[in-house]
């Protein structure tokens, strides 16, 4: 399954101690979700803010599309209008938990349609989620929804990124 030439979208996660780059291509078939956990807060929102800076400076409309899912408490108005500016955000601005669930339920329609060859052509997807806990609050069928795209939806190009706290990761 997947796409036979996958465009690479690298993400810089940052640099190693010797100051090499740190970097990951977010459109390899082969790379799993990829999960932050911090004691801080602080550090999650500024973890995210990279993240989104990082998939936004590089990207132009149809090269990528970003899905954020954050806290209505953060605030990444200069990231997030760059990315809408250049037609790469999904606009979740608005968001209330029962839309999040909503969202990830299309997200994995999408995926479906693409393991069916049917949206082949279609951009990586990057569901970028600031705050995972709003799945503690999910119904069961959601909860099966996301492991369901955890498991394969980076094989068709629908990669994801979330940040937990150490306290809510673990409940």
């Amino acid at each position: 399954s997947g796409f036979p030439h996958r465009k690479v979208v690298p993400l810089n996660m940052g640099e190693c101690s010797d100051g090499l780059p740190v970097r990951l291509d977010l459109n390899d078939p082969q790379l799993d979700p990829i999960v932050a956990i911090s004691n801080e807060v602080r550090e999650l929102q500024q973890w995210t803010e990279h993240i989104l800076h990082n998939l936004t400076e590089q990207r132009s409309e149809g090269e990528i599309e970003i899905a954020l899912l954050k806290r209505r408490s953060t605030n990444l108005s200069i990231v997030t209008k760059a990315a809408e500016d250049k037609g790469i955000l999904i606009n979740l601005h608005e968001m209330s938990p029962r839309r999040e669930w909503e969202y990830l339920y299309e997200v994995a329609q999408r995926a479906e349609l693409r393991f069916a060859n049917k949206e082949q052509d279609a951009p990586p997807l990057i569901l970028l989620i600031e705050d995972l806990t709003f799945l503690r609050f999910a119904s069961p069928d959601l909860q099966l929804t996301f492991e369901w795209l955890l498991q394969y939806g980076h094989e068709v190009g629908i990669q994801t990124i979330a940040a937990i706290t150490c306290e809510d990761g673990y409940s």
